[in-house]
């Protein structure tokens, strides 16, 4: 995966730790290179399940109690940058997908 800052792309991801198709998927997150990589990694997981006639997805990054005294700051940091956009972007590109179905 990647995401861009000031015009610059840094890429991130890591091993898979958990997947449950149509469930649940849990993955390491660790920046590739540059000022972002952490001493480990932290996590990300992401569920789904099923609510009335749809999907309720619930989008988890954690782990950051690993980083040691760094860990307030990187979670504050997170914090700030999260919305809603990140699920608005997915719901088009998971609609948009069910609309080629």
């Amino acid at each position: 995966m990647s995401v861009e800052f000031d015009g610059v792309e840094h890429c991130y991801g890591g091993n898979v730790l958990t997947l449950i198709p149509n469930q649940e998927l849990s993955f390491e997150s660790q920046w590739d290179d540059g000022p972002f990589v952490w001493s480990v990694p932290t996590f990300w997981t992401i569920r789904l399940s099923p609510l009335y006639s749809a999907t309720h997805v619930e989008l988890f990054h954690h782990g950051f109690e690993r980083l040691g005294e760094a860990a307030a700051e990187n979670l504050e940091g997170y914090e700030q940058g999260w919305d809603n956009k990140h699920l608005i972007a997915l719901r088009r590109i998971v609609e948009s997908g069910a609309a080629e179905s």
